[in-house]
């Protein structure tokens, strides 16, 4: 039977429906992902037996201790990220692994849901990892996408203790990618936390990452493998030229290559940027080659070998 039409009176005097209040608790689901507490459903006016017959009639399914999604089916990534911060409680954040699949620094991998918290005894819940960090700053904290979770800063010391090197490096690259990262906040956090685990090797990283030939990119990371396998030199990564940075350069051919990922060069900003640099480049009497993440990678980089190889022997003609 469908549930009997109730009135109340909210603090402004106004009659509140039932149905009135389902809507507010409806659409406070919709922004946490379809996902919402017990502690929240009741601050929208609905009461425990109404929550336990929404239960019985499978219009609430339980996620963890006091939480529970909106409707039948399987639970989208963020829905079970929301989920697993709302059931830590309010002194929690989405944290490690997980964090950085929601910033895109890294896939995530394995149903369990990491999640940071100050919480002395915080609680425990299936397919849940909660790592306690009392030291934890309410700035290293922040909302993205409607759901609470370490800073791109913090995520990446995080990681630091958790990942090798290697998966280090392509996280902060994807933050240098996605523009969310921020050598200010990371080198604030280092200074923060002096005995956290990643301090150390996130250290190591930014050191190397102020170096001009560092690979910011996994499309940069791979081109100076992809052209020994082709035959051709390695070029210098990142380097200086006429005073611009050049994604890749040979310089005993005088040909200039930038890597062209759509993240990274997205923007009318960067657009402009590009188009000066190569107007610059052409003008000085270089070869400027541009290739796409597509380009590089399909056919085992058959389009680099058919437009760099001639432009490399050219220059090899000409000297």
């Amino acid at each position: 039977m469908p549930e009997p039409r109730r009135l109340l009176r909210n603090s402004a005097g106004e009659v509140d429906t039932y149905r009135e209040r389902w809507r507010r608790a409806t659409e406070l689901a919709v922004a946490q992902h379809g996902v919402a507490t017990r502690r929240q459903l009741r601050d929208v006016g609905l009461t425990d037996d109404q929550l336990d017959g929404a239960i019985r009639q499978h219009r609430l399914h339980p996620v963890h201790r006091g939480v529970f999604a909106f409707g039948p089916g399987r639970l989208t990534q963020r829905a079970g990220w929301s989920a697993a911060v709302l059931a830590c409680g309010s002194r929690s954040a989405l944290g490690y692994r997980s964090a950085a699949a929601h910033w895109e620094l890294r896939p995530t991998s394995g149903p369990t849901n990491d999640v940071v918290t100050t919480a002395k005894s915080p609680p425990a819940h299936r397919g849940v990892l909660v790592r306690r960090h009392a030291q934890l700053g309410s700035d290293e904290v922040t909302v993205h996408a409607g759901i609470r979770v370490t800073t791109v800063a913090r995520t990446l010391l995080d990681l630091a203790a958790v990942l090798p090197p290697s998966a280090l490096r392509r996280a902060v690259g994807q933050a240098d990618v996605h523009r969310r990262f921020d050598l200010r906040a990371v080198r604030t956090l280092l200074d923060r936390h002096p005995r956290h685990r990643g301090r150390q090797p996130l250290e190591q990283l930014l050191t190397a990452w102020t170096d001009p030939a560092t690979v910011r990119s996994p499309q940069e990371e791979r081109f100076p493998d992809l052209c020994a396998r082709l035959g051709f030199p390695r070029p210098v990564m990142n380097a200086e030229l006429l005073g611009m940075e050049v994604d890749a350069v040979f310089f005993d051919h005088r040909v200039a290559v930038e890597l062209d990922g759509y993240a990274f060069h997205a923007g009318a900003i960067q657009w402009e940027n590009d188009h000066e640099k190569r107007a610059r480049l052409v003008a000085a009497g270089w070869t400027v080659l541009a290739y796409s993440w597509r380009q590089q990678r399909d056919d085992g980089g058959r389009f680099v070998l058919e437009t760099l190889g001639p432009a490399l022997r050219r220059a090899a003609v000409a000297s």
